[in-house]
């Protein structure tokens, strides 16, 4: 029996490997990386802000790939740029901020940023995202 837990374990562990071959080594991108304001989300708002930081040069975007294991390079990579962001704005898609709670958590991102670098755009009506929603 505990063979075959073990042979069980390894085997989703490769699952889980290959499965992380499809995502970027850093576990996140960014658009307009040298932007002044930036969002940062997860899922399928990213063509959405694709468009939008194309259409509106001042915005950039961070994209998170994948949330477990955290990604130790975007907690480096928003502590390097606390001094340079005017605003971080965490775009979630349900009323309770997940994603923010989270990602202020594993960062520790009030030890960096002020309280009105921080702002979050919550979407709790079940319609899609558009541009002007978030300008």
């Amino acid at each position: 029996m505990k063979q075959a837990m073990t042979e069980k374990r390894f085997r989703k562990l490769s699952e889980i490997e290959n499965c992380n071959q499809r995502y970027t080594q850093k576990g996140y991108y960014t658009i307009n990386p040298d932007a002044k304001k930036m969002f940062i989300l997860y899922g399928h708002n990213a063509y959405l802000m694709e468009r939008l930081c194309r259409d509106h040069p001042e915005y950039g975007a961070i994209i998170i790939e994948r949330l477990s294991p955290f990604p130790v390079q975007l907690k480096e990579y928003l502590i390097e740029r606390a001094k340079d962001l005017s605003e971080l704005i965490f775009v979630d898609g349900n009323m309770s901020g997940q994603l923010e709670y989270y990602i202020r958590a594993e960062c520790e991102l009030t030890r960096y940023y002020r309280d009105e670098q921080l702002r979050n755009e919550h979407n709790y009506h079940l319609y899609p995202w558009f541009v002007e929603d978030l300008i």
